[in-house]
């Protein structure tokens, strides 16, 4: 199986977990991050192709050389990164942060779809709301935009779901 992972180093070469990522330069950096590189190290799960890189696109589109020589389909290919930190499942997402780290190893570029509803699998864009509880809690809503298209079979695989007959 083919994964495309990336690993982040502090200055000092010790890796740089996901929470120390800061997305505001003026945010004051965790205690204990002594500062992340802007290079990175890009990996398939295979463990055959690794490269230093420090522009995800360009290590992107050397992982899609690797899949090229190793005659991997790219749409058959999970791109999922390993869980955000805080998650209680691989597939959990439950706070802004986690929702960030997560898109932040992907190409800026890439399309972002809504996949719903197992049994009718449609793709649709996204919308957006934040609003305040009672208390003054602020939470950011994500729902179901404009339906796009039905959901592609190689989606339905990639996330478990049984294809309706």
């Amino acid at each position: 199986m083919h994964e495309f992972r990336i690993t982040f180093f502090h200055r000092n070469g010790s890796v740089c977990p996901s929470e120390h990522r800061i997305a505001d330069p003026q945010e004051p950096q965790p205690p204990d991050c002594p500062g992340r590189l802007s290079r990175f190290m890009a990996r398939c799960t295979c463990g055959d192709w690794q490269l230093p890189s420090s522009r995800q696109a360009h290590a992107r589109h050397r992982y899609d050389d690797h899949l090229a020589r190793t005659g991997t389909d790219r749409a058959t290919t999970a791109l999922r990164p390993a869980a955000p930190p805080g998650a209680t499942t691989s597939n959990d997402i439950v706070t802004v942060g986690q929702l960030t780290w997560l898109l932040a190893q992907f190409d800026p570029s890439l399309p972002v779809r809504l996949a719903l509803n197992p049994l009718w699998p449609m793709v649709s864009a996204l919308q957006c709301a934040t609003l305040a509880d009672a208390d003054g809690h602020l939470a950011v809503y994500l729902t179901e935009g404009q339906q796009l298209d039905p959901l592609p079979p190689q989606a339905i695989a990639a996330l478990g779901w049984n294809a309706v007959p």
